[in-house]
């Protein structure tokens, strides 16, 4: 007997020992396969810091409806409903106080608590029987007395909604909406406040009138039920701040019946109102969709204004804008998608002591935290330990919702129903921090911004940087219906503005590279036959038509086809376009001496004595050099619209323009666009793409004026339904390329790669979302003087057969991007090809060598990262096969 309890006392230590083994095993093989598996851009995390034990207030079941408020004394206080006793109260000061049986009068009503200054609590709600909107005051510290509750006053009639604020002044600020129609009191949207106090109330004020709000309750002696529903249907907002000493409050409402949000202010803390502006204006789109719930949000200077896009089906996505206080202009209203996905159930919000504004998104009983600085918005945090918390009577998992927060500086107060076996009341906090790393994995690139739509169909876009900071692009469009071309601007903060009706089908819209004297020319082919127009504007009036002259057309005889535009070191403006046909069919130069306002007859560059098999000439792109140089490159294609390349050339000139050189072959092989940059040292980059069975970006610098270039480098290689590509270069030299992606059903996305002087790197993707459906068709971008890259794009959709596009932007912060390094010196050839060719006008290459720098294709294949917790299964289950195998060698050791 004892030597059997020796062996087994034996077996049983060494198992502790494997088990204790195999445990850090699991760990470390979870951790392991973790970080193997690696982590693409999350889109959302767990926020630092966690929820306290939660505690159970209630300890009675047949609870609900928690309500938290945090008074003058900075003591919280919960209400809460219960369904044999009413209200019950607690108070958390050091400790929380015991419970209070309350009879109220607003039981069973949705009820809104506000905390007067002065220490005072009052409740404010509607009551359905007769849609009066009712206030009870009590004082702090008489919160656990229902006899110290104020008899109900009633501070509004007919009301469906309302809304609360109490501004810096203590004056509590009221926005109702009244369905009821009378003679004195019309239905509309009206404010009361009450100065001071929670019982000073001023006579009401009317900001609104509509008799669309009278369907949302029945008629006086109708005997028709009240529609309970229209709480839901109809929400008002208020908020307020404080402005060179003055209380500043804005207001806003919808309007159901007629599909628009409205917003009014106030300079004077409630005694004058402006009259009201609309937020979203009538349109097609809005056939289809329904804004509601408008709300206002401050942070610092700014205000932002954020409301919902109902669709049919259920859909339903969060749009922003936002201006600085004391500003006339807004910014162009950007889908939140991309931070709060799709409509939350609650979107609460508290101003934090960081200055960051924090907002509350409740969806399904679940929780995800969101910080905004007034220029980002952080990842979404999940709280996904709210929902793992176990009842320590029960050992069931609780299931919160009913939610309520409250903040206190950084500290979170949290009061939720357990809607599962116990239906008590718990109460949970935490302290927030690390913020910052919240924003860590957030795109780098703003939330996209709606600047144009029903605008047609969009045929070209550019850009123009102005000396002043200022940034427009500029898009041509055709109305599908009437077949009318226009040209439109849109500055930073406006959506798109008609400056001027075009003629024919606008393509190939152009503007110079470098602006002087506050003067911009711009060019494109369009007209009844194919000519080539140009236009300049005065960049100081470039939102307003004034500042743009009348289009006209070049004096030619012959059409013309891809225009490009420079500016030439003496100042002169110098273009080169072609002509597809015959006669005078080949590229054409013309040169402004007076900054666009009238330019030379065409000349024709004598490229066909040593070119043969170019049909037609697309893509002529331009670039100077030196003193007096310039290059171009362009792409030869047949007269068929589809993929036809027969190869890219290049051709210079070192007088200026005046006379060329022969074609030199780039590439014979399928090439689908191409562009030539200048960076400030004077290297000449050419960028072109190669479209076969794969798709792959090539880039080639000369440092040497365009006399000998580098080995072309394959950058990227590219997979997918392809659109259109886009170049440009900084003042520092820094590349930046974006290549659109279409995807069938999805979104589409922009893919970003950036070459700063020795290699490649590919950049954060600026990805769409589901409210932004339809095909990328034209970009355009640049980098104003603050740092910002700025994007733009044409997105197309089809509308009852036809083409109709939407021009959106988006911006990058460079931040402390340096001055792209000097390229090393590499070995070159005379001609630079993706392939080696051997034509005639090639010259014979002086070396033939491999870049002494690779930087490798970058694979822009979406990555297939596994999800983190696989790296802990996939231990655990290695784990027990090791506990397993180990158990049984330890019982026949010990047998």
């Amino acid at each position: 007997m004892t030597s059997v309890f020796v062996k087994e006392n034996h077996f049983s230590q060494s198992l502790r020992i494997f088990s204790l083994f195999a445990l850090r095993t699991i760990l470390f093989l979870g951790l392991l396969v973790t970080l193997m598996s690696g982590e693409s851009q999350v889109q959302a995390q767990e926020s630092q810091g966690s929820w306290q034990t939660p505690v159970n207030l209630s300890n009675s079941g047949s609870a609900s409806k928690p309500t938290l408020i945090r008074g003058a004394s900075g003591d919280l206080h919960i209400l809460w409903e219960d369904t044999y006793s009413k209200f019950v109260y607690r108070r958390l000061g050091d400790t929380w106080s015991n419970s209070s049986v309350l009879d109220l009068p607003f039981y069973g009503y949705n009820f809104q608590l506000v905390a007067s200054q002065s220490g005072s609590i009052g409740a404010f709600w509607i009551n359905s029987a007769d849609n009066t909107l009712n206030v009870s005051t009590v004082p702090e510290d008489g919160m656990a007395q229902a006899e110290s509750w104020s008899t109900p006053v009633v501070i509004g009639n007919g009301v469906v909604a309302f809304a609360i604020t109490l501004d810096e002044s203590n004056n509590v600020q009221l926005i109702f909406a009244r369905a009821r129609e009378t003679a004195d009191a019309p239905a509309g949207i009206y404010y009361r406040n009450s100065p001071g106090s929670l019982t000073n109330w001023n006579a009401s004020q009317a900001i609104y009138l509509s008799k669309y709000y009278r369907s949302m309750i029945p008629p006086v002696g109708s005997g028709s039920a009240i529609n309970t529903s229209s709480q839901t249907q109809m929400h008002v907002s208020i908020n307020s701040t404080s402005q060179n000493g003055n209380i500043v409050t804005y207001v806003g409402w919808e309007n159901p019946a007629i599909k628009k949000l409205f917003f009014s202010k106030s300079v004077d803390g409630g005694v004058s109102w402006q009259e009201p502006v609309e937020v979203t204006d009538a349109s097609q789109d809005l056939a289809l969709v329904t804004p509601s719930d408008l709300r206002m949000i401050f942070h610092k200077d700014t205000i932002l204004q954020i409301w919902s896009l109902d669709e049919p089906g259920g859909n339903c996505g969060i749009y922003a804008r936002t201006q600085t206080i004391g500003n006339d202009g807004w910014s162009a209203p950007e889908s939140l998608e991309s931070v709060f996905g799709s409509c939350p159930d609650q979107l609460r919000w508290f101003s934090l002591p960081s200055d960051q504004i924090l907002f509350i998104l409740t969806k399904q009983n679940e929780i995800s935290l969101v910080a905004w600085d007034g220029i980002r918005w952080s990842l979404p945090q999940t709280e996904d330990e709210i929902n793992q918390f176990v009842n320590p009577l029960t050992s069931d998992l609780l299931s919160l919702g009913q939610i309520d927060i409250q903040t206190d500086g950084n500290q979170l107060f949290l009061a939720a129903k357990d809607e599962a076996a116990s239906e008590d009341i718990w109460f949970t906090q935490k302290m927030l921090s690390g913020l910052d790393q919240w924003y860590r994995g957030s795109s780098s690139w703003s939330p996209l911004r709606l600047r144009g739509s029903d605008l047609g169909k969009i045929t070209a876009a550019t850009a123009i940087n102005a000396n002043s900071g200022d940034f427009y692009f500029l898009i041509s469009s055709i109305d599908t219906i009437s077949g009318k071309s226009s040209l439109n601007v849109i500055s930073d903060d406006t959506t798109a503005t008609v400056i001027s009706a075009l003629e024919g089908q606008p393509s190939g819209l152009v503007s110079q590279d470098v602006i002087t004297q506050n003067r911009a020319s711009v060019m494109w082919s369009g007209g009844m036959l194919g000519q080539i127009y140009t236009v300049w504007v005065d960049l100081s009036q470039a939102s307003n038509i004034s500042g743009w002259s009348q289009p006209n057309a070049l004096q030619t005889n012959f059409t013309g086809f891809s225009p490009a535009i420079i500016l030439s070191k003496n100042g002169d403006l110098y273009s080169l376009f072609s002509n597809p046909y015959d006669p005078g069919k080949g590229i054409y130069w013309v040169r402004s001496k007076d900054n666009g306002e009238n330019w030379s007859s065409p000349t024709i560059i004598p490229i066909y004595k040593n070119l043969t098999n170019c049909p037609r000439i697309d893509q002529i792109s331009l670039a100077s050099f030196g003193e007096n140089s310039y290059q171009a490159i362009f792409i030869c294609r047949t007269y068929a619209q589809a993929n036809n390349s027969l190869g890219l050339f290049a051709i210079q000139s070192t007088d200026g323009g005046e006379n060329w050189s022969p074609p030199v072959l780039i590439s014979d092989r399928p090439v689908t666009w191409s562009q030539i940059l200048t960076d400030q040292n004077q290297i000449l980059h050419r960028l072109w793409k190669v479209s076969t069975d794969k798709t792959s970006l090539f880039h080639s610098f000369s440092s040497d004026n365009g006399q000998n270039w580098t080995t072309p480098t394959n950058f990227a290689l590219l997979e997918g339904n392809l659109s259109t590509t886009k170049a440009i270069i900084d003042k520092n030299g820094n590349i930046h390329l974006f290549q659109a992606y279409n995807s069938g059903e999805g979104p589409a996305s922009i893919s970003y790669y950036r070459w700063a002087g020795k290699q490649w790197t590919s950049e954060q993707s600026l990805n769409l979302t589901n409210s932004e459906k339809g095909k990328i068709s034209a970009i355009s971008a640049g980098v104003d003087g603050n740092g910002q890259l700025h994007l733009g794009f044409a997105l197309n959709t089809q509308k009852s057969n036809l083409d109709e596009s939407s021009f959106f932007t988006s911006s990058y912060d460079l931040g402390t991007v340096e001055q792209a390094n000097q390229p090393t010196e590499v070995a070159i050839i005379a001609t630079a090809t993706d392939k080696p060719v051997a034509i005639n006008s090639t010259p014979q290459p002086t070396q033939i060598a491999t870049p002494i720098f690779d930087p490798g294709t970058i694979n822009t294949s979406p990555s297939s990262n596994q999800p983190n917790y696989l790296g802990v299964v996939i231990g655990v289950f290695i784990s027990i096969i090791f506990i397993i195998a180990a158990t049984i060698f330890i019982r026949r050791k010990n047998v």
